[in-house]
């Protein structure tokens, strides 16, 4: 996957179904992600999805503002390197909130704001690192 695009190799990984179809959706974001820069990206898959209510899938199929937010929000602004992460690492977000992930390394592997945990990791894209999570996140309100 080394020499794909960010959104080609999302599309092309196994589990990554509803994630991609949102990330299908929002074109700028594909296109800024696919041209420019170094991200990690921490892809909940379908399980994590799953662990959704029907109301809060059927919200993110239905308000772009919210889905958008939601992808946005799991995508870092700067390169992640779990062997070199400080505990309780704070690292920005695409998103533009002033909510940066919290990266902890733990027994168990990397966790997310401490809700969600890399079950995958350190795949590698031309333009992203991609990591696997088990929950969804969304920015704080």
């Amino acid at each position: 996957m080394g020499d794909l695009m960010l959104s080609e190799a999302v599309a092309k990984f196994p589990g990554t179904t509803k994630f991609s179809a949102y990330l299908k959706l929002n074109t700028s974001l594909r296109a800024s992600l696919d041209k420019a820069g170094k991200y990690a990206i921490f892809i909940p898959d379908d399980a994590a999805f799953a662990k959704l209510t029907p109301e809060q899938l059927a919200t993110l199929d239905s308000d772009a503002t919210l889905r958008d937010s939601m992808l946005t929000y799991m995508i870092t602004a700067v390169p992640v390197d779990p062997a070199s992460l400080k505990d309780a690492q704070q690292v920005p977000t695409v998103n533009g909130t002033s909510s940066p992930l919290t990266l902890t390394k733990s027994d168990t592997g990397l966790r997310l704001n401490a809700a969600a945990t890399v079950v995958c990791g350190a795949i590698t894209t031309a333009r992203a690192t991609i990591y696997l999570t088990d929950t969804v996140l969304f920015p704080p309100a």
